[in-house]
């Protein structure tokens, strides 16, 4: 009897597992099936930790979780813009939905609810966070009787071609349209604009200018300047017999101020034709292969030897590692130059003086200057849609200038601004008089300081004001000389450190 109870037992428990097995195998499938698992659903600190401390142009789903078909079309078209290959804006937006009904932390860090946060009345609704730095109330919000038009269209496929159309209205551009092959018009687009830049030009039988090519140059607008063209002209000119077939891409291996633009044909090594391969060898003749920039109707991830996708153009781009000068200040009369009398900047209370204080700089170690080159380096802009008309979409650089020194050097500077270690970002807008201070480590890391840098421009970090008695002309940057050499910086940090030890000993004999 004994036995048998045991045996009944044991099965007893067999069937449990094997149900419970079952039961978890169906569950994983369920959510293996979720649709939205691949479209990035905010919660919590996502809206400031994920959107508003990142660059990107950010399209947000706000729905509700009850009796809202509509919300699940919008989610269902938002997942395909955003994961699918042939969504000519995969690369251009960053994709998102919330439950509005969901509660998440507030600016104050209380708990709100997401709609309230965002001012959502109504349902679905799609919300735009700008390229660039951003806040909280410069949101977009769009129409709701529009994206309610859109979502009631039976076709599946007009309804995510009529969202498409809507989104892109929303994308800045640094793009120049080259409409003529007069000699003064390209005089204009190669020289006179941001001279210390390269050049990109895409010559395509299409005037519209493509999302990729829009979001390549927001990326890349502190390294090249973007043109355009469908003028078969202009296009002779660079060696293209037509351009009705396939697009071409062009990309200057000297700065503008250096481009010769008086000669007749430009099949000459200024002018490089870009190809699939990563590296581009300037030191070739020209040649001028054909290149497919892809639009909605291709494959983003086609791997034909001529597709040029955005993965591709981005690395052609970024094979360049030139970085924009950062000047280094030595003396009160630098500090004034390039900060606070810098004469690109002068009268705006949004100029912001960015300053790296460093340990070793341009010395051997801690690869500081290199990394500060990058992040000046790095395109920083500020989107204002204006009435949201077509044409009133506004990007432009925001008022920043770099600029570095040593804080071995620079007693003033560390002492006023209470900085205990090196190295460090120091941001100042000298008009508002108002700072912030982000230390970092040795070798200096990039992506926090970018980060920081952001945060600070989208007024999300702690600011501080600056003392009424501290002259920022006057009470800053002293007139010290440079380090000749490595060795000469080391020996001024021991007898820096040797003065501090004996200032410490003075100190402590005389409270004695």
């Amino acid at each position: 009897m004994y036995k048998k109870t045991i045996i009944v037992a044991f099965i007893l428990r067999l069937i449990l597992f094997i149900s419970l097995f079952i039961l978890s195998l169906l569950f994983q499938s369920q959510a293996k099936k979720s649709p939205y698992k691949n479209l990035k659903r905010l919660q919590k600190f996502d809206l400031y930790d994920s959107v508003i401390s990142s660059d990107d142009l950010w399209a947000i789903g706000v729905t509700k979780a009850k009796k809202c078909k509509l919300c699940k079309k919008l989610k269902k078209l938002l997942l395909e813009l955003s994961t699918v290959s042939t969504s000519s804006l995969r690369h251009v937006y960053k994709f998102a939905w919330a439950d509005g009904y969901e509660y998440v932390e507030g600016i104050d860090g209380d708990e709100i609810l997401f709609k309230d946060q965002l001012k959502i009345k109504t349902f679905p609704s799609i919300v735009l966070f700008p390229y660039g730095p951003k806040q909280l109330k410069a949101s977009i919000i769009l129409d709701k009787k529009e994206i309610k038009d859109i979502l009631q269209i039976k076709e599946y496929k007009l309804r995510l071609r009529k969202l498409k159309t809507l989104l892109k209205k929303f994308l800045p551009s640094k793009v120049t349209i080259l409409d003529s092959a007069k000699q003064k018009v390209l005089r204009k687009f190669t020289t006179e604009e941001d001279p210390n830049l390269r050049r990109v030009i895409l010559f395509s039988k299409s005037s519209v200018v493509s999302p990729m090519y829009k979001k390549l140059s927001l990326q890349f607008d502190r390294r090249y300047v973007f043109g355009q063209s469908s003028n078969l002209k202009l296009a002779n000119k660079f060696g293209l017999d037509n351009i009705s077939s396939s697009s071409s891409l062009f990309i200057s291996s000297r700065k503008g101020k250096n481009i010769n633009v008086k000669l007749k044909h430009f099949t000459n090594k200024t002018w490089i034709s870009a190809t699939s391969s990563l590296a581009i060898p300037y030191s070739k003749p020209l040649s001028s292969p054909s290149i497919k920039i892809l639009n909605d109707n291709h494959d983003i991830n086609n791997q034909s030897k001529n597709a040029l996708t955005y993965e591709r153009v981005y690395n052609i781009l970024n094979s360049n590692e030139e970085y924009v000068n950062v000047s280094k200040i030595t003396s009160k009369k630098a500090w004034m130059k390039n900060c606070i009398k810098n004469s690109k900047f002068q009268g705006n209370n949004n100029h912001i003086c960015i300053i790296g204080i460093f340990q070793f700089g341009d010395q051997a170690g801690g690869q500081e200057l290199e990394a500060f080159q990058e992040l000046a380096t790095r395109s920083i802009l500020r989107t204002g849609y204006g009435d949201g008309s077509k044409g009133s979409i506004q990007v432009e650089r925001m008022p920043l200038s770099f600029m570095w020194t040593y804080g071995e050097l620079q007693d003033n500077l560390m002492t006023q601004f209470i900085i205990s270690r090196l190295p460090c970002m120091l941001i100042i807008n000298p008009n508002k008089r108002y700072y912030s201070i982000r230390y970092g480590k040795i070798p200096l890391e990039i992506e926090p300081m970018h980060k920081f840098l952001f945060a600070s421009l989208s007024g999300n970090t702690k600011l501080v004001k600056l003392p009424k008695n501290i002259d920022l002309e006057n009470d800053i940057i002293e007139d010290r000389k440079e380090y000749a050499s490595e060795d000469d910086a080391f020996d001024l940090l021991i007898q820096e450190e040797k003065k501090r030890r004996k200032k410490k000993k003075t100190r402590q004999s005389d409270e004695l």
